[in-house]
Parts: C-alpha cells; sequence; structure tokens
C-alpha cells in the first residue's frame, strides 16, 4: 500500500511539472522508475519469502517489462527534446505495474 502511495505523489508531481525542463524531465522520469522498481523489488522478495504468493509473478513480470519498454522510449525522447514532458504512457504504465502487484498480493 506504501508503493501505490508512492506512486499517487509521483503521479502529482508529473502533473505540476507541464512545463519542465528536460533536467526536470529526467527527475520525473527517474522518480517513477523508482518507485516502480522499488516496488518490484519488494513483491519479488516477498513471494521469495512466501509471504505473497507465486501465482501473480507472471502477470506483475509482464507489466514491468511493458513498463521498461514505455520508460525507455521516455527517456529517449526526452533526451532528444528539451522541451518533452514525462509522458502519460510512462506513469499509466507504472500504475499497470502496481497493480498487477496488489492483485497478485491478493491471491490465494
Amino acid at each position: 500500500m506504501r508503493y501505490i502511495k508512492q506512486i499517487g505523489t509521483v503521479l502529482c508531481l508529473v502533473a505540476l511539472m507541464g512545463c519542465a525542463t528536460n533536467r526536470a524531465v529526467y527527475n520525473t522520469l527517474a522518480s517513477v522508475k523508482a518507485v516502480t522498481d522499488q516496488s518490484v523489488s519488494a513483491y519479488f522478495e516477498s513471494v521469495a519469502k512466501k509471504q505473497a504468493p507465486i501465482g501473480g509473478v507472471p502477470a506483475v513480470a509482464r507489466a514491468y517489462d511493458n513498463f521498461q519498454v514505455i520508460f525507455t522510449s521516455a527517456v529517449t525522447i526526452a533526451s532528444l527534446n528539451t522541451e518533452t514532458i514525462a509522458p502519460p504512457s510512462v506513469t499509466s504504465a507504472a500504475t499497470e505495474v502496481l497493480n498487477a502487484i496488489t492483485k497478485a498480493k491478493e491471491m490465494k
């Protein structure tokens, strides 16, 4: 639940940074990536400790792979255009990862 609150904070930051410089875009993208990576790591750690069911691993892995592709594209675009803001696709993909984790933890 803590990670969902963190992503909410990140999403608010993204919305507030509509007219960001290239450096601010990297900070925003980096924040979304950090929260997503931490969430995925914590989930896989909880699976390894048998605190979360293993059945959700494929869905979480697929969502995270999708996030990585979208994130990589966003970073490429940001480095080429200083007026690029963090695209909604990145935050949406990060949200999908967090939703997959939440759903996976609820499995029995």
